[in-house]
C-alpha cells in the first residue's frame, strides 16, 4: 500500500514516513500542491494525507483536482485547529476524514486503516 504525504513541514513528513513505514506502508512525500499533483500523475497511491495549508496552493484546490481526476481516491486532510472551517469544506469536497494537528499516532493509523478499507471496497466494486 502506497501513501502520499503532502505537507510543507519536513519534520511532519519525517514523522509520518517513519510511523507508516513501521506499519508496513510505502510512502511518497510532497511539500507543495504542484509536487503532489505531479507525483500523482506518475505514481499510483492508495491514500493521500493532505495538509490544507501549502505554500503554492491550498490543499482544498489540490483535493478538488484529485477528486476530479479520480473520484474514488481516498484523501485524509490533516489540518491545524485554525483551519477547521477548511476541513469542513474539504469534507464537502469529498475528503474521507480530517485529523486536527497536533495528532495522535494511533488516530492517524486508525483513520488510514479505515480509508484503505474504503479504497479496497471501491476497487472491488470497479
Amino acid at each position: 500500500m502506497s501513501i502520499l504525504i503532502v505537507d510543507d513541514e519536513e519534520i511532519l513528513q519525517d514523522v509520518l514516513t517513519s510511523l507508516l513505514t513501521k506499519e508496513g506502508y510505502s510512502t511518497l512525500s510532497a511539500g507543495t500542491g504542484r509536487e503532489a499533483l505531479d507525483l500523482l500523475a506518475r505514481e499510483e497511491v492508495e491514500l493521500i494525507l493532505l495538509d490544507l495549508m501549502l505554500p503554492d496552493t491550498s490543499g482544498l484546490e489540490v483535493l478538488k483536482r484529485v477528486r476530479a481526476s479520480d473520484p474514488d481516491q481516498v484523501v485524509i486532510v490533516i489540518t491545524a485547529f485554525s483551519s477547521i472551517e477548511g476541513a469542513i469544506e474539504a469534507m464537502r469536497e469529498g475528503a474521507f476524514h480530517y485529523i486536527p494537528k497536533p495528532f495522535k499516532n494511533e488516530e492517524v493509523l486508525l483513520t488510514i486503516r479505515k480509508g484503505l478499507d474504503q479504497y479496497r471496497l471501491a476497487s472491488e466494486n470497479r
